[in-house]
C-alpha cells in the first residue's frame, strides 16, 4: 500500500464561462477550483527470472480522496535480457537491456483534459440577471500509455545503475520523449 500525501501548492483551475442575453455576450466572473488530494494505492507486483530473462509486473488502483479526481488503475510491464554477468569481484557485473509498457487509465472521470481558456455559454435567468458561476464538477482523465527502452548496469554485487527512455504514445503529450536514471543498493 502506497499513502501520497499532498506535499506541492494545491493545482488551480480557472473556468470562464460566457452568457449570451440575446443583445450580447457578458463574462461571469471566473470561478478557481483548487485540488490536492492524497492518493491512496493498494498495489501487487511479481517478478519472473528464468536464468538471464526476467519479467516485472505490477498493478495498482490509485484512489484519490477527492471525488472530483478520477481512480486509476496504474499498470506496468517491464522485460529484460541480461546480455553480460561477469564472475564476482568484478566492477562490471551485469549488463541488461530492457523494455517495457505503462499504463494509466482512469476508472472514472474518463475524457479529454479540459482545454484551457474554454468557454460554456450560459443563459440569463428569467429577469435577466446574470446567473452565479456553476458549482466546480469534476476532472477528466485521458488514457496514458507509454513505453520505455532502457539499460541495467550492474556495478560490483551490490549496486545498479538504470537508465530508460520514456514515449508516450497515447493520451496528453507534455513531451516527447523523458528519461529516468536510478541508482539502486542491495542490503
Amino acid at each position: 500500500m502506497t499513502v501520497a500525501v499532498p506535499t506541492a501548492r494545491d493545482g488551480v483551475a480557472t473556468s470562464i464561462f460566457q452568457s449570451d442575453n440575446g443583445h450580447g455576450n457578458e463574462l461571469l466572473a471566473a470561478t478557481n477550483t483548487s485540488v490536492n488530494p492524497t492518493f491512496l494505492q493498494p498495489w501487487f507486483a511479481g517478478l519472473f527470472i528464468y536464468d538471464r530473462f526476467f519479467m516485472h509486473e505490477y498493478l495498482g488502483v490509485i484512489v484519490p480522496t477527492d471525488g472530483r479526481i478520477a481512480t486509476f488503475l496504474n499498470y506496468d510491464c517491464t522485460v529484460g535480457y541480461s546480455v553480460y554477468r561477469a564472475e564476482s569481484g568484478s566492477i562490471l557485473s551485469s549488463v541488461t537491456p530492457t523494455a517495457g509498457v505503462h499504463l494509466l487509465l482512469p476508472i472514472n472521470h474518463v475524457g479529454p483534459p479540459g482545454a484551457p481558456g474554454a468557454t460554456t455559454f450560459v443563459p440569463f435567468d428569467a429577469k435577466g440577471n446574470l446567473p452565479a458561476p456553476p458549482a466546480p464538477g469534476s476532472f477528466t482523465y485521458p488514457h496514458q500509455v507509454y513505453l520505455t527502452g532502457g539499460l541495467q548496469i550492474g556495478i560490483g554485487q551490490r549496486f545498479l545503475l538504470s537508465a530508460a527512455v520514456i514515449v508516450p504514445v497515447s493520451g496528453p503529450r507534455t513531451s516527447t520523449i523523458g528519461g529516468t536514471v536510478g541508482l539502486n543498493y542491495f542490503y
